[in-house]
C-alpha cells in the first residue's frame, strides 16, 4: 500500500471514529438516566433559543477575528508582506478546514501551506503559523493556571472538591512556570550563541536550512517584546469569547426562565479552556465527539447531572462553528488573492538582533 494510500485510510478512520463517538455520545445521553432528568431528547423537543444563540454566534465570531488579529501581528513581527485583508483570506481559509480535519488544527497545515506559496521566506511564513497555535494554546493554559489557580486559593468548593480538576490546574501551572523559564533563558542567550547554534542546524543535510532559519525565527520573537506582548492578549482575549460561546450555548435549549442546569460562569473559566484543548489533538474531524466526550466529562465534574448540558453546549458550539467555517470558505472564495512576491528562499542571516 501507498503512503498517499495509508493517509487516506488513516483519515478515512479518523472520520468514522470521530462519526462513531458524536452517535454514542448522543445515544448515551439522549434520555435521563432512570427517566428522570433531562435528556438531549428534552432539551430538542424546545424551541431554539433566538438570543443565547446569536449571542453566542457574535461571542464566537469575535473570538475567531480576534485570532487572525493575532496571526497578523505575529506576522509582521517578522517583517512578512501580508494585508490584513490577505490575512482575513487566509485566516478564513484555515478556519474552515479546521472544522472538517482531524483535530482542530487540522487547517494550520492549509493555511500555512499556501502562506509559503505567497511569501519568498518560506520558512519564516510557516513559523508563524505554528507560533500562533503554540500561542494560543499557551493561552489556553494560562488562564486555568491563572483563575483555576485563584479560585482554587480562595476555597472554590467545586475544586477543593474534585481532585481531577485539582491535577488539571497543577498541571497547566507546571507548564506555564517551566515555558516562562525557557522564555527568560532565551532572553540572556549571547546572539553569538544563537548564531552559532544556527550554524550548527544549517550543516544538517536537506532540512538544515529550513531549520536554521525557524530557529532564528523564534529568537526573533523572543526580541520582539510588544508584539508578543500584543498577541498573547488577543490569545487571552479570544479565548474568553470562546469560554462566552460555551456559556450561552448551553441556554439555547432553554425556555425562558428555566433554570439551566449547568457549571457557573467561574467554574466555565476553568473547565472550558482545558476541553477546548483537548480538541486540538488530532483524532477526530475537528474534534467531532472528542469534544462532547470531554465537556461531558468537565461538567459531569461540577455535577453528575450536568454532563447532558456539556454534550449539548458542545454540540451547539459545534454546529456554530460549521456555520461559519461555510459562510467563511465562501468569503473565501470570493476574495481575490494578492501578487506573490517572487519566491527566492534568503539566506541564512549572519547576525541575529539581540534579544533587548
Amino acid at each position: 500500500m501507498s503512503e498517499q494510500a495509508k493517509r487516506y485510510l488513516i483519515n478515512a478512520l479518523k472520520y468514522g471514529v470521530g462519526l462513531v463517538l458524536l452517535g454514542w455520545m448522543i445515544w448515551r445521553n439522549w434520555a435521563p438516566p432512570g427517566g428522570s432528568g433531562i435528556g438531549l431528547r428534552d432539551a430538542f423537543a424546545k424551541p431554539i433559543q433566538l438570543l443565547p444563540l446569536g449571542v453566542a454566534a457574535a461571542c464566537f465570531t469575535t473570538a475567531v477575528a480576534l485570532t487572525f488579529l493575532r496571526w497578523y501581528v505575529l506576522v509582521h513581527a517578522q517583517d512578512l508582506p501580508l494585508s490584513l485583508l490577505n490575512t482575513l483570506r487566509l485566516g478564513l481559509l484555515g478556519f474552515f478546514w479546521n472544522t472538517l480535519l482531524p483535530g482542530s488544527i487540522g487547517g494550520d497545515i492549509v493555511k500555512a501551506t499556501y502562506i509559503a506559496r505567497e511569501q519568498s521566506r518560506r520558512t519564516v511564513a510557516v513559523a508563524t503559523v505554528l507560533i500562533d497555535r503554540a500561542l494560543g494554546l499557551w493561552g489556553i493554559i494560562l488562564i486555568v493556571a491563572l483563575l483555576g489557580g485563584t479560585f482554587w486559593i480562595c476555597g472554590s468548593p467545586i475544586i477543593h472538591g474534585s481532585a481531577e480538576m485539582r491535577s488539571l490546574i497543577l498541571g497547566c501551572v507546571v507548564v506555564v512556570a517551566v515555558t516562562v523559564c525557557v522564555w527568560l533563558v532565551l532572553g540572556v542567550l549571547p546572539a553569538r550563541r544563537v548564531h552559532r547554534f544556527a550554524g550548527r542546524l544549517g550543516s544538517i543535510p536537506k532540512i538544515g536550512h529550513s531549520a536554521a532559519e525557524f530557529w532564528l525565527a523564534v529568537w526573533m520573537y523572543r526580541s520582539k517584546r510588544n508584539s508578543m506582548a500584543g498577541a498573547l492578549l488577543l490569545s487571552l482575549g479570544s479565548q474568553f469569547f470562546f469560554i462566552f460561546t460555551f456559556y450561552f450555548a448551553a441556554q439555547i435549549f432553554c425556555e425562558p426562565n428555566e433554570r439551566v442546569l449547568m457549571p457557573d460562569l467561574r467554574e466555565q473559566f476553568v473547565l472550558v479552556p482545558v476541553g477546548i484543548a483537548a480538541q486540538t489533538l488530532p483524532l477526530t474531524p475537528g474534534g467531532m465527539g472528542v469534544g462532547q466526550a470531554v465537556f461531558g466529562w468537565l461538567y459531569g465534574l461540577v455535577d453528575e447531572a450536568m454532563t447532558v448540558t456539556g454534550v449539548l453546549a458542545s454540540i451547539a458550539r459545534d454546529v456554530i462553528a460549521w456555520t461559519l467555517g461555510f459562510i467563511g470558505y465562501l468569503v473565501y472564495l470570493r476574495m481575490r488573492p494578492a501578487v506573490p512576491p517572487p519566491i527566492e528562499e534568503e539566506p541564512v542571516p549572519a547576525t541575529v538582533p539581540s534579544a533587548s
